[in-house]
C-alpha cells in the first residue's frame, strides 16, 4: 500500500483495499456495470492520488457488493 509523506498508510487507501477484499473492482475496470476513464473520479476504487482524496462509493458498487460471496 502506499505511505503518505509522513509515512502512514492513508485511510482511503485502505478502504481502497478492503472494498477489493470484499469484492469491489476498480472503477475503470471493463467488467463493472459501470466504467469510468482511470483517474477521473473520487471514488474509492479509482485511482487519483495526485489529484486529491477518494471519499465515496456509487450505489450500484452497494448493489455489487450485496451479490459479493464475501459480504455474506
Amino acid at each position: 500500500m502506499p505511505l503518505n509523506q509522513e509515512g502512514k498508510i492513508r485511510s482511503e487507501n485502505i478502504a481502497h483495499e478492503v472494498l477489493h477484499g470484499i469484492g469491489l473492482e476498480h472503477t475503470f475496470k471493463t467488467a463493472e456495470p459501470i466504467v469510468y476513464k482511470k483517474g477521473t473520479t473520487n471514488n474509492y476504487m479509482d485511482y487519483r492520488e495526485h489529484k486529491g482524496e477518494k471519499y465515496h462509493t456509487e450505489k450500484w458498487q452497494w448493489e455489487e457488493l450485496h451479490k459479493s460471496p464475501y459480504t455474506k
